[in-house]
C-alpha cells in the first residue's frame, strides 16, 4: 500500500499563480531500520516561495538551523525501536537518520538538532524517552519532539502513517545530553 506519494507544488509566474510541479515520489525503506518507509515530501534550507516548483538541495536527514524537511512515515505493524545496522549513510552517500543513534543499549533511540511537528494519520505508534517513559500515539493525535532523544515502535497490529516536519533549530544541551 502507497507505494508513491503524489506532491504538487503551486509557485507563481507572471503574478499568477500556476502548478509548478505535480510529481509522484517514491516510499523508499529506510537502509537498516527494518520495517520503516519513508518518503522525502519536501525540504529548503531557507524560507524562499517555491516558484522554480523544485525543492532545495538540503543536507540529507535533518534540516539545517531556519530550514526544514517534510516526510510521510510508515512504520510497519510489530516494528520494534532499533535498527539492524550501524550504517551511517544511505546508498547515494547522504547521511541518514542512523547517523544520529545515540545509545547503544537502546536501540533507535535518537536526537537532532529539530523541533519536529508530527500528526498521526492512520494508527498507532509509540513513542519512548530516554528516560523510560512512553505515550501512545493514535490516529488525530499531533506531536511536538523538541530535540529530545527518544526512539520509535509500533507494535500494534495495523501500520501508522505519520506526516511531520522538521524545522532546524539551535540545540541547546541540558544535563550534558
Amino acid at each position: 500500500m502507497f507505494v508513491t506519494r503524489r506532491r504538487v507544488v503551486t509557485a507563481h509566474k507572471d503574478k499568477r499563480a500556476i502548478v509548478a510541479s505535480d510529481v509522484q515520489l517514491p516510499m523508499d525503506p529506510v537502509p537498516g531500520m527494518k520495517g520503516w518507509r519513508i518518503c522525502d515530501v519536501w525540504a529548503a534550507a531557507d524560507m524562499q516561495l517555491p516558484d522554480a516548483g523544485e525543492r532545495q538541495d538540503v543536507p540529507w536527514y535533518f534540516p539545517p538551523v531556519g530550514g526544514f524537511r517534510c516526510i510521510q512515515v510508515v512504520i510497519d505493524a510489530h516494528t520494534v525501536a532499533g535498527h539492524d545496522t550501524v550504517e551511517a549513510e544511505l546508498d547515494d552517500g547522504k547521511p541518514s537518520a542512523l547517523s544520529h543513534m545515540t545509545d547503544n543499549d537502546k536501540p533507535g533511540m535518537h536526537r537532532s538538532a529539530s523541533v519536529d511537528v508530527g500528526f498521526i494519520v492512520e494508527g498507532s505508534v509509540v513513542c519512548e524517552l530516554d528516560d523510560g517513559e512512553t505515550m501512545t500515539l493514535h490516529a488525530g493525535d499531533t506531536f511536538i519532539q523538541g530535540g529530545t532523544i527518544h526512539a520509535w515502535s509500533n507494535p500494534f497490529d495495523k501500520p501508522c502513517y505519520m506526516v511531520a516536519v522538521s524545522i532546524g533549530a539551535n540545540h541547546a544541551l541540558v544535563d550534558g545530553h
